[in-house]
């Protein structure tokens, strides 16, 4: 994994289901030009993808900004999470929906991605109910997971932080601490998309729908 100028590896389980997650976040930014992924290293298809650096102005994602690729990096949640840091105490790096599925132009699809910026052999999770494979939902009744903190306590699954958003109206980082949403490559209409949604006070939706521009959290599961 790259997280700016700096490289590691990401824990993986085998997980009830009967497939393979990441049990840590996606770290990847500023990989542009020469440092660009491609298809030899990750799940876009073919060619290249550049995934920006992190914003410098807050004003640059101050909306619902989906119709290019957005980063931003977290630095909150206790770990003093920033670029200087070493690759392992890094807290999140956060994405608007057409970063995470390896689009420039054409995020306002409606149809499903079959690509992401996930690495080779591995893809994002897809919405779905129990019976769809790589589903967050498949995932969750296998654990027996109903609630947000029953997420967070289950340290198999590595969800143990509530990495808060990166949300366009207020140009920040919010809710760190009580709140995570995560991508999945399915979109809804061609200003959302859906993702997992877990909260402090209870909340768990595996069929989260939100504005594509959104500034969310990455995990990939094996193809």
């Amino acid at each position: 994994g790259n997280a700016g100028s700096q490289t590691g590896t990401y824990k993986v389980i085998k997980a009830k289901d009967g497939n393979c997650w990441m049990a840590d976040n996606l770290n990847l930014y500023n990989m542009t030009g020469n440092n660009a992924i491609t298809s030899t290293n990750s799940d876009i298809p073919s060619g290249s993808y550049e995934i920006p650096d992190s914003i410098t102005q807050t004003s640059q994602w101050s909306g619902n900004i989906y119709d290019r690729p957005m980063v931003e990096v977290a630095h909150g949640l206790g770990d003093q999470a920033d670029k200087t840091n070493q690759y392992g105490t890094w807290g999140n790096v956060y994405y608007n929906w057409c970063a995470a599925v390896g689009l420039t132009t054409t995020c306002n699809t409606t149809e499903q991605q079959d690509r992401s910026i996930c690495p080779k052999g591995w893809t994002l999770p897809t919405n779905g109910d129990v019976n769809t494979n790589k589903s967050w939902t498949k995932l969750l009744d296998t654990y027996s997971i109903n609630t947000g903190p029953q997420l967070v306590s289950n340290n198999t699954l590595g969800y143990t932080k509530y990495y808060g958003v990166w949300t366009g109206n207020l140009s920040s980082e919010w809710i760190q601490g009580m709140y995570g949403v995560f991508w999945t490559s399915t979109p809804d209409d061609a200003a959302k998309a859906y993702s997992l949604a877990y909260a402090s006070d209870g909340r768990l939706d595996p069929h989260n729908r939100d504005g594509k521009g959104g500034g969310f959290s990455i995990r990939c599961v094996a193809r």
